[in-house]
């Protein structure tokens, strides 16, 4: 099994699209610990590098650090996105970002985060599913489940 470690939650653990790398095991595990989007590239798998939104020209040459911040906000590639993590995680990366758009990236770390950790129902599935611990739907850990 990958040893997994919570990452504390930082600005710079959110992506362009609203992402909070902080919640995925790749950024939490131990051995080769992706970096999150915002990292450098050297240490990434190559989807992450190659991915679409990280790579979109307006974030790369328009200056602008969070997606909600473009033009074409919500794009085709970030409603695709955000149709999956809902579907599978049930987040949303627009709704993240029009959080982060109308408080700020602070106040929406501080908002996501319980002693610096990451708080949501993507970390609670991305470990329960990591450590095989039976958990309810609404988050609480069952007892002979």
């Amino acid at each position: 099994m990958t040893k997994v470690e919570l990452k504390k939650t930082t600005p710079d653990s959110i992506a362009p699209c609203g992402m909070n790398c902080s919640l995925c095991r790749a950024y939490g595990r131990q051995r080769k610990p992706c970096p999150g989007c915002r990292g450098d590239d050297s240490t990434k798998t190559k989807t992450r590098v190659q991915c679409g939104i990280k790579n979109c020209e307006k974030l790369t040459d328009g200056g602008i650090d969070y997606c909600f911040s473009c033009s074409d906000f919500p794009c085709k590639s970030l409603l695709h996105l955000d149709s999956r993590y809902k579907a599978k995680y049930g987040m949303s990366m627009i709704e993240n970002l029009a959080s982060i758009s109308k408080f700020g990236i602070q106040v929406f770390v501080k908002m996501r985060t319980r002693d610096g950790l990451a708080v949501s129902a993507v970390r609670l599935y991305m470990f329960t599913k990591l450590s095989a611990v039976p958990v309810g739907t609404n988050g609480i850990k069952t007892r002979g489940a």
